[in-house]
């Protein structure tokens, strides 16, 4: 049986959404054709897009949203780098 979870994606506009979704669809793309490829991702960090994630948690037990923020913790010594100018490791998918 295939797992799921209902998203919901918001942003300040239909252009930073749309970039999000493609993103998601090259992981899906290679997902269809079984290839194993490097996405960089460049996120400028200045707050314009204001794209937020949050995960809908009616099978938890409440049917509130829940943020990505709340529900995921990032290793605080990694974000320190990360804030020094480092890049974020890489993050595999379907492995």
């Amino acid at each position: 049986m295939r797992k799921y979870i209902d998203l919901r994606i918001t942003a300040i506009s239909d252009e930073d959404l749309k970039d999000f979704l493609i993103a998601l669809r090259k992981i899906q793309y290679c997902g269809d054709i079984g290839t194993n490829r490097l996405l960089p991702i460049r996120i400028d960090g200045d707050g314009s897009g204001h794209i937020d994630v949050e995960i809908h948690k009616s099978k938890l037990n409440s049917p509130k949203l829940k943020n990505l923020r709340d529900l995921i913790n990032l290793d605080e010594e990694k974000l320190k780098r990360v804030n020094d100018g480092d890049d974020f490791d890489t993050q595999y998918i379907g492995e």
